[in-house]
């Protein structure tokens, strides 16, 4: 059967990985004829972003959900929205309902099943251990994987759900860079205050433990003898998690030698701009950052956890490390003659095997699977 009336709703006000590929990801649908239309809040970062990706995609104000510590009050709330959104989608009355987080997934399942309306979600990270997580799974009519490790991670009931794995494309019309290498790392450096001739080493996400930022902390230290600055882009999530880091920093004393930025919208840059990306995350799904780094030529040092191994293959592409050889392999990759040999395989395998043409076939697939 052919759905073509597709809707993406979102829960969350800030931007992350996720939505970033969903709305790309839309946009391809839209251009092959596909009715997209979005639902998430009237404000925020990702409300901006959507009608600045394309204007003429249609974007419904879902409302807020108010949630406090008073159980009897929180139930009401959940109610009252659960209503709301399920006039909102007897107003939309769209074929598929393309769920992308758990968030999402867990307040829009029930009113979807209420409508008749068919559920996708788009498994995008780790499992979390939640029973209302665990319920909503089950109500979904296709659950899309992006990466092996995502889906073994899926408890074994729901693996024998209706599934598929679909890994994600990269996006390089996505990346926009107008200057040389040596123009951005001019300007980044004055912005930041940091030696243009140092060694850059980026880690990129939002400050939660799981993304592994104490991990690069102890690593650097443990580097007297290079010239370095480690560089932090991403917002700030965990506050407690935030204060351990900066606390772990200062008795460290790296103050001087690490740079927090936070939420950077054009990240592109200072990847292009960065000697070396270093992916300290524990058990992510995928790792788009990755991908983005070895399209911008920058080296790619990450943990041998999770969907990093699925991305890097080999080591002729990226170097996957222990944690305990995490410190050997980043003084390896000072060699310019090593760094330059990896990011031009790396940058070929992306061309070759992260085709958003073919991404958004399997997509469709999926669509008429259900």
């Amino acid at each position: 059967m052919l759905h073509k009336k597709i809707l993406f709703p979102y829960e969350a006000i800030n931007i992350g990985g996720s939505h970033i590929s969903s709305l790309i990801l839309a946009e391809d649908l839209n251009k092959k004829g596909y009715l997209i239309s979005f639902a998430c809040k009237s404000k925020g970062l990702l409300f901006n972003r959507i009608k600045q990706f394309n204007p003429n995609l249609k974007v419904y104000s879902t409302g807020t959900h108010k949630v406090g510590v008073n159980k009897f009050l929180n139930l009401r709330n959940e109610i009252i929205y659960t209503c709301k959104l399920i006039y909102l989608l007897i107003k939309i009355n769209p074929d598929i309902c393309h769920i992308n987080d758990a968030k999402t997934l867990v307040l829009w399942a029930i009113p979807c099943k209420i409508c008749g309306i068919k559920i996708i979600y788009h498994n995008r990270s780790k499992y979390k251990n939640s029973r209302k997580y665990y319920f909503s799974i089950l109500l979904s009519d296709l659950i899309i994987s992006i990466s092996k490790y995502s889906h073994d991670n899926l408890p074994s009931k729901l693996k024998l759900k209706h599934n598929t794995i679909i890994k994600n494309p990269f996006f390089e019309k996505k990346i926009l860079l107008k200057e040389s290498k040596d123009q951005y790392r001019n300007k980044i450096s004055k912005s930041l205050s940091i030696e243009k001739e140092a060694f850059w080493v980026l880690c990129v996400g939002k400050w939660v433990k799981q993304k592994g930022f104490h991990i690069a902390i102890d690593t650097l230290s443990n580097l007297s003898d290079l010239d370095f600055y480690l560089i932090f882009a991403g917002r700030q999530e965990d506050y407690k998690y935030y204060e351990k880091c900066l606390k772990r920093i200062k008795s460290l004393k790296m103050e001087k030698r690490i740079k927090i930025i936070g939420y950077v919208e054009h990240i592109d840059e200072i990847i292009y701009a960065s000697d070396l990306l270093m992916a300290t995350a524990i058990g992510d799904a995928f790792g788009r950052t990755l991908i983005e780094a070895m399209y911008l030529k920058t080296p790619v040092l990450a943990l041998n956890s999770g969907g990093h191994k699925e991305i890097i293959t080999d080591n002729s592409i990226g170097i996957l490390s222990n944690q305990d050889d995490l410190n050997k392999n980043l003084l390896k990759l000072k060699s310019e003659k090593l760094r330059t040999k990896i990011v031009n395989s790396a940058y070929n395998y992306v061309q070759e095997t992260t085709s958003r043409e073919v991404h958004c076939t399997q997509i469709e697939e999926a669509y008429r699977s259900i």
